[in-house]
């Protein structure tokens, strides 16, 4: 069997483009050309639609478990409209995109800044400094590279 003829086979049996190209070393563009060439109708996904019980599991992984909507849906094998749908029937609060800050974040005035850059000067690592202070080991970086940036100095210069 030739690769076109399992093109249309694996096309029939409802596989998508995009795993008949992987599977085969081919493009995407090329299967659909097969498809249609072989006289394929237009393949329609149609939107899966959430039943009560995969609803309730949309909320709860939205909101317990503090999911973003695109991973509900690639879990329940639906669209993000659909989620989106689910959860604004349910009466859940839509979160803002992008990323959540800690609800208890920590406020470093000049002296603490002072002190972490001291104490990072002095040979102790980013992640002991920050365990301590009580923030992340990454506001620690910015910090000492911010100080280090003021003073006129590079990163390998300590």
């Amino acid at each position: 069997m030739g690769r076109d003829d399992q093109v249309i086979d694996r096309v029939r049996l409802g596989e998508t483009y995009r795993t008949i190209a992987g599977d085969l070393g081919i493009s995407r563009q090329r299967v659909q050309q097969i498809a249609r060439a072989a006289g394929l109708p237009r393949r329609m996904k149609t939107p899966k639609r959430l039943d009560l019980v995969d609803r309730e599991r949309a909320r709860r992984m939205y909101v317990e478990l503090a999911m973003p909507v695109t991973a509900v849906a690639r879990e329940l094998g639906c669209g993000a409209a659909a989620v989106r749908g689910a959860l604004k029937a349910a009466g859940v609060e839509h979160r803002n995109r992008g990323r959540r800050r800690e609800v208890g974040m920590v406020v470093l005035d000049c002296a603490a800044r002072a002190a972490v850059v001291a104490r990072v000067a002095k040979g102790e690592t980013f992640g002991d400094v920050a365990i301590d202070v009580g923030v992340t080991r990454s506001t620690v970086a910015g910090i000492v590279r911010r100080a280090r940036a003021a003073a006129g100095l590079s990163r390998s210069t300590s």
